[in-house]
């Protein structure tokens, strides 16, 4: 279903009114804590004498700049570095006051927080990113756009893509009050009690102009919006795959060929799979991982491309046992969850982390079990295409040495290259992995954001703790860089968290000191404690409060494992009795988040001080 925004569709400076209601401050109903708001990067280098915070005070006047002075708002800050430049910019409800531009004449990060917390505590409204510039002509017209745009809902799940470059902000409201807020293109409304949902569109968070697009949504018409079209398989459907062949010989090295046939209720492939055994210590249990690629002849020559979901078309997949996770969750679904956060996106438009879907596995007629179908660490799930030596994908196989950023990467070649198939130079390795074992805490506050992707390092960190992700504090975490200078860390293997451990046997203690116990082992996540604490905690609460929170996390849990549904789930455990995790499941993972976060929550005031 695709609709024209229509132009009439109120800027923002007029809908601001419609989100919040009459609260505003970030401990009161109605805030949206942006995420640029604390973002180091617009401290560093966005911020200059043409700064300008855009707000909205919930209160019912308007004056002049000494007014708003005399007003007592900024009492507690040196208003001589304060300057109005907007005000009485027609709100749309006159119970709520105006929109002004505050401009600040010393545009340092403290004074920025000192600002915005002060606007905060008097209920002000915060909708503009701080690195907001008026235009070079000082009108501040920054003009609207008008876009198309699709939704869908899929199992409790309300999407909208605008087809424009830009971000989106979801909210919900009950009687013009926020019920909840996602950024970004998905938030959950199953069970929610609202009765509009209105679709922000900035035009990007490097510009955050203030005049934008919206679009309102009743509950009827969000519930009664169609499913998002997808080539394969459809969500509720578990496909069977059928592979007929002999795997004696089979190893993690050595390839042998066998027949496939894959059956969906949409879709029958039929060819030829190029097998390997896939994984490492996961090669010790029953129940084995298979790396594929799939061919239309039994030669192997003719490569059989399919097309899954929204990926893109491939031949190389992995069929993922999950043994230590009888869910078959906790990987996809954490990824999926990591997708989701703000600046999880390369510039290529690859989040860089894996996603699949549920299968049910036969071997020579034999029921092998619930397996997921998963796209692998390789240069297609990053959008890799070019192996002119530019593009680059490492993943960190074991927890030691270079892995951990304690040495340069040509000293141990612990890393190992996933894309493309060859590649000589350990320059573009040496370059990252040295800086960070060598540099010094002063050269890695000023110059990380030249190695790393600094939103890659902060969601890494963050999300690890949140779902205890122990086996990527070393190993287990993949590395791309597009031009061989940035490089964008992101997370992989991840059955093992969630609370159980990596042989699925025992639960973990929910409330670990990741920090002391696992993080500062790794130089990387050592220097980003000591150096980053307060933007550590920023987007704790940042993700804490949106894309991770207790209530996404669980359903989108509950979303995937309603997808298998309790007679696969019996069939499977029927199958492999001697699954370690098979008393963990969602009750578990509720449980754990019941649990760690109030942990959390307390821990993480460490990083504020």
């Amino acid at each position: 279903m695709k609709k024209p925004i229509n132009k009439i569709i109120i800027v923002m400076l007029i809908i601001i009114p419609i989100i919040m209601g009459i609260a505003a401050a970030a401990k009161y109903t109605g805030y949206i804590d942006y995420d640029s708001i604390y973002n180091p990067k617009n401290y560093e280098s966005n911020f200059d004498e043409g700064t300008v915070i855009a707000v909205m005070q919930p209160v019912e006047w308007c004056g002049t700049e000494q007014e708003y002075i005399d007003h007592g708002v900024f009492d507690d800050i040196d208003y001589s570095q304060i300057n109005i430049i907007s005000k009485c910019t027609e709100p749309s409800d006159d119970k709520l006051g105006d929109v002004i531009l505050i401009q600040l004449t010393d545009p340092g990060r403290e004074m920025v927080l000192a600002v915005i917390e002060t606007l905060k505590s008097n209920q002000y409204v915060i909708y503009s990113m701080p690195n907001y510039r008026e235009s070079p002509e000082g009108s501040g017209d920054v003009g609207t756009t008008d876009e198309t745009y699709e939704y869908y809902l899929t199992d409790g799940v309300f999407e909208f893509e605008i087809k424009g470059n830009g971000t989106e902000i979801l909210a919900l409201y009950k009687n013009n009050m926020l019920v909840s807020s996602a950024i970004g293109s998905q938030i959950y409304v199953a069970g929610k009690d609202f009765d509009t949902l209105t679709a922000f569109y900035w035009s990007g968070l490097d510009t955050m102009k203030p005049i934008q697009n919206s679009i309102s949504f009743m509950y009827q018409e969000v519930m009664d919006a169609p499913l998002k079209p997808v080539t394969e398989p459809l969500y509720g459907d578990v496909p069977s795959v059928y592979l007929t062949g002999d795997i004696t010989d089979m190893s993690k090295q050595t390839r042998v060929t066998l027949g496939m046939k894959y059956v969906s209720e949409t879709q029958t492939i039929e060819g030829y799979v190029s097998a390997k055994w896939q994984g490492n210590y996961s090669l010790n249990f029953d129940k084995k991982n298979y790396a594929i690629k799939v061919y239309k002849d039994e030669n192997c020559k003719k490569k059989l491309k399919t097309k899954f979901k929204d990926w893109d078309s491939s031949n190389n997949y992995v069929l993922k046992a999950n043994w230590i996770d009888s869910t078959q969750a906790r990987n996809i679904v954490s990824a999926r969850l990591y997708s989701t956060l703000p600046g999880s996106t390369m510039p290529n438009g690859s989040t860089g982390v894996i996603d699949g879907f549920p299968v049910r596995l036969y071997l020579n007629g034999e029921y092998r079990g619930l397996y997921t179908w998963n796209k692998p660490k390789k240069g297609w799930t990053f959008g890799l295409d070019n192996e002119d030596g530019s593009e680059l994908l490492y993943s960190a196989e074991y927890g030691l040495g270079s892995c951990l950023f304690e040495r340069r990467y040509s000293r141990d070649k612990w890393w190992e290259l996933q894309f493309p198939d060859e590649h000589e130079s350990a320059d573009e390795m040496d370059r990252v992995t040295g800086f960070v074992a060598e540099c010094t805490d002063e050269e890695f506050r000023n110059h990380i954001g030249e190695y790393m992707d600094f939103d890659s390092l902060l969601n890494f960190y963050v999300f690890s703790q949140i779902i205890m992700n122990i086996d990527g504090c070393g190993k287990n975490t993949n590395m791309a860089t597009l031009d061989g200078n940035l490089w964008y860390i992101r997370p992989y293997d991840l059955d093992a968290v969630f609370g159980i451990e990596w042989y699925g046997w025992k639960l973990k203690n929910y409330t670990t000191d990741m920090s002391e116990e696992y993080m500062r082992n790794n130089v990387l996540w050592r220097k980003l404690e000591d150096n980053f604490p307060k933007e550590i905690y920023d987007r704790y609460i940042l993700l804490r409060n949106n894309q991770l929170s207790e209530e996404n996390v669980l359903m989108a849990f509950q979303s995937f494992m309603n997808e298998i549904g309790e007679e696969y789930y019996a069939e499977d455990l029927q199958r492999w009795s001697n699954q370690p995790s098979r008393n963990y499941m969602y009750n578990q993972i509720v449980n754990f988040v019941n649990t760690r976060y109030p942990y959390l929550d307390e821990y993480m005031e460490k990083f504020n001080s």
